[in-house]
């Protein structure tokens, strides 16, 4: 028996090397119940409305209810060289606060736009800033704000950062979740589940929407993951505000 336990370790570690070596990982799967599970919480806490696209056709373009009157402002991290989204915006008279290190500045002139030169994170130094002041500077309790995040993975943890103040004060939050396979082992599986369980609290989902630019992975005919996903959450108290489609 120990040497059968001694053997399999011997392989784990070395099958570790190896994949260390290539910059890949393995893990331990988490449970294909487990995951349908969670696929069946966001689907519970999914609602239909009526819902607009804003911005590009494809890449840059984003769902959003239409639940707009009143909003004070976008706060939108991850920009790059597509900025339609935050236009329309404007032309609802809603102000944007765009913030991305990667350009030196939008591809765009607009006088209700502003820019920051910085990757927002969960850390501040001299390319990055916290969504925690971020938000703290450009927001107030007794308004309405949308909230945008397409930022390459950062966006699970700029949200377990973040208050519950912090994100009751946006009525609209849309946010693109890369790598959403890890949720396939057991330790991404358990994050991302709270990630969402910390969302789904203050507010439901409007839309679900992946974007296969990956193959997706398939169990049996009734669950497919794509490792992308583009999910626009409503806050709860505007539930009765909206239009039901």
């Amino acid at each position: 028996m120990y040497n059968h336990v001694n053997s399999k370790n011997f392989v784990r570690i070395f099958l570790k090397r190896i994949l260390f070596k290539y910059n890949l990982t393995i893990n331990k799967s988490a449970k294909i119940e487990f995951i349908k599970k969670f696929f069946d919480y966001l689907d519970k806490n999914t609602i239909q409305c009526e819902l607009f696209r804003f911005g590009e056709k494809n890449d840059g373009g984003y769902f959003i209810p239409n639940d707009l009157i009143n909003i004070e402002a976008c706060l939108s991290a991850g920009i790059g060289d597509l900025c339609g989204f935050e236009n329309q915006l404007t032309l609802q008279n809603i102000y944007c606060f765009m913030a991305d290190y990667s350009i030196d500045y939008p591809l765009i002139n607009n006088k209700k736009i502003s820019f920051l030169k910085k990757f927002i994170s969960d850390h501040t130094d001299s390319k990055n800033l916290t969504a925690s002041d971020w938000i703290n500077t450009n927001t107030i309790k007794s308004k309405d704000y949308i909230l945008k995040l397409d930022v390459e993975g950062d966006e699970y943890k700029i949200i377990s950062n973040l208050s519950e103040d912090q994100l009751l004060r946006f009525r609209i939050i849309i946010i693109e979740f890369h790598h959403f396979n890890n949720i396939l082992n057991i330790f991404g599986h358990e994050y991302v589940n709270l990630i969402f369980k910390k969302i789904l609290k203050n507010f439901v989902i409007v839309k679900l929407h992946p974007t296969p630019l990956y193959s997706s992975i398939r169990y049996n005919d009734d669950l497919e993951i794509f490792d992308l996903y583009e999910i626009t959450f409503l806050r709860k108290d505007r539930i009765s505000k909206i239009k039901h489609s």
